[in-house]
């Protein structure tokens, strides 16, 4: 219930940071990633320990390269920005 209202934003983001004429071909260059990955669990035969430890390494790696995405994009504030007022 928490992330429904998400969508809409999402969507607004990803339209001001993807160019609309090479949207679906972005779009279709990450979702093959994930249809293999998801192929590679049906066929394969693994157990409750693996998944979780291969979900929490391709997790990882994702907190990891999202870090690296914002540090390097330079969006990240230094904590002196304050937005409200407390006066």
């Amino acid at each position: 219930i928490t992330q429904i209202p998400s969508y809409p934003a999402m969507g607004t983001v990803k339209g001001t940071i993807v160019p609309e004429d090479q949207r679906a071909a972005i779009y279709n260059v990450f979702r093959l990633p994930l249809n293999l990955l998801v192929l590679v669990y049906l066929v394969g035969d693994f157990s409750t320990e693996v998944s979780f430890l291969a979900n929490a390494t391709l997790l990882m790696v994702a907190c990891v390269l999202q870090i690296r995405i914002v540090r390097s994009s330079g969006v990240v504030s230094n904590g002196n920005d304050h937005h409200c007022n407390t006066d």
